[in-house]
């Protein structure tokens, strides 16, 4: 078998190439030939679970599927160390689209969805505003939370799905796998299939492989570190192939499947995603231990790989220090997202996870000292001198 690196340049699904091309080309297309009307009927029976007595067509409407996306989506399986049969892979037009049709898929009304804390805020509203108005019981867990305490917190009811993020977005907060799967466990010990999903964004596939944790799918704002430019908008399921059909399924009704563009971008940058987290992770683990000394940083947290650094700055309780500090970096451009080239700072209070309930933020540690920091590719020492000047910039009044 092909090894990781090598699948993501020569995928299992041989690239569609026209005409001699290396790289497989964009198919602007939204619409496929059938070759005659029995294979455009066995086409669309195949797609809908019904008999077929003929060869369905590889590809009819751009919507359900098309060359792009099939290659791409044999670079996510590589990535995440899926294997063909047992696991499968779907690429979608943004992060919260993959998100959200999975929970959509995997939910029901009456259905009760367990949580980590805290989530990337779109998560957070998306359940808030979405899902429990829809009927989803939710429950929030807290690190001494056991499965025994749950079960009597939600009267006997058994979770349908255990949601999780781990490190969190944005605190860098680190749930211990064992202890996940042991929630799992115990719950689904009781006859109910209870489902994990790992939404591994933050760290990223190349620093943390959910499924071989016991997720049964892990789910990626593909727009970060697996595009890594900043030029792109997509998101990714991986998982357990029985429970991607069906979210295929809830993506085709939904229409938010990745368009041939999106592929073909996402998968130019999937052939190189090893080499660039490599190279944020080593600017990450630079610059780590300077920021833990420093003195106008009270708070770090680090999950000793990647390349995602939460710091809290000292001051007063309001957002006075952390805007100083990020009104004064140059090279840091201010701007959310993250597992870029380019290194990225955000305050999450006011911006990712500013729709988020204030009580909650605090109750999870974003208040308003937090920073967050995506470290990219330029060189270090250019990073640490913008980190000082800001630092410094925030710590102007006392130093006078």
């Amino acid at each position: 078998m092909k090894r990781r690196s090598t699948r993501l340049i020569h995928p299992d699904t041989p690239r569609p190439k026209d005409h001699g091309a290396v790289k497989t080309p964009i198919y602007a297309s939204s619409t496929y030939l059938f070759e005659s009307a029995e294979a455009g009927a066995a086409t669309f029976a195949m797609q809908q679970g019904r008999p077929h007595y003929h060869e369905p067509a590889p590809y009819n409407y751009a919507r359900l599927g098309h060359p792009n996306l099939e290659t791409v989506e044999a670079q996510l399986l590589a990535i995440e160390g899926g294997e063909q049969g047992v696991h499968d892979a779907l690429a979608f037009e943004s992060g919260m689209a993959a998100i959200t049709t999975s929970l959509l898929s995997l939910l029901k009304p009456g259905s009760v969805l367990v949580t980590t804390t805290p989530l990337y805020g779109g998560t957070r509203q998306f359940i808030r505003d979405f899902l429990e108005p829809w009927g989803i019981r939710t429950y929030g867990l807290q690190p001494s939370s056991t499965a025994e305490q749950v079960l009597k917190d939600l009267d006997g009811a058994v979770p349908a799905l255990l949601y999780v993020e781990t490190p969190a977005n944005p605190t860098n907060q680190i749930w211990a796998w064992d202890h996940l799967n042991a929630l799992k466990n115990a719950w689904s010990s009781t006859g109910q299939r209870v489902l994990l999903l790992a939404d591994n964004t933050y760290l990223g596939p190349c620093w943390q492989k959910p499924l071989e944790q016991g997720a049964d799918l892990s789910l990626y704002s593909a727009t970060k570190s697996m595009s890594g430019h900043s030029d792109l908008v997509c998101g990714a399921c991986v998982g357990d192939a029985t429970l991607i059909r069906g979210i295929r399924s809830w993506r085709n009704k939904l229409g938010n499947t990745a368009s041939p563009f999106t592929s073909w971008l996402l998968s130019r940058s999937l052939e190189t995603v090893e080499l660039r987290m490599e190279a944020t992770q080593r600017n990450a683990q630079i610059l780590v231990p300077r920021l833990r000394e420093h003195p106008g940083i009270q708070r770090l947290e680090y999950p000793g790989s990647g390349a995602m650094v939460s710091i809290w700055l000292q001051g007063p309780e309001d957002h006075t220090k952390a805007w100083k500090f990020l009104n004064a970096l140059s090279i840091i451009q201010l701007a959310v997202s993250l597992g870029s080239n380019e290194s990225l700072a955000c305050h999450p209070a006011s911006t990712t996870h500013s729709g988020v309930d204030p009580s909650e933020r605090r109750q999870h540690g974003i208040d308003e000292s937090l920073v967050r920091l995506s470290i990219g590719i330029e060189d270090p020492e250019d990073l640490w001198e913008d980190l000082l000047k800001a630092l410094e910039a925030a710590m102007e009044d006392e130093v006078r």
